[in-house]
């Protein structure tokens, strides 16, 4: 999943904790957890969900990969900071 494909599913970028997160919760508002894409070199992704605690409750390792090949982490300079 690229920048792009993030930005559209919802997902923000933090720079203080360099990842990529969106917030659910429940209809009523009551409960909230963030889902968490982190990435570490070429096609390596960390994915968390954390309680309103700062609890993680589910993780997941692995390599995506798209068409075979895998994902590059996003590098743009919006993502680095620089200009939009």
């Amino acid at each position: 999943m690229n920048e792009t494909e993030l930005k559209a599913k919802g997902f923000e970028f933090n720079s203080d904790k360099n990842w990529w997160a969106r917030t659910w919760s429940t209809e009523d508002g009551s409960e909230q957890v963030q889902e968490v894409a982190a990435y570490f070199g070429l096609g390596e992704v960390r994915k968390l969900m954390i309680d309103a605690n700062g609890e993680v409750f589910y993780e997941g390792f692995g390599c995506e990969q798209r068409y075979g090949e895998p994902m590059e982490r996003p590098i743009s300079d919006e993502h680095h900071g620089g200009k939009p």
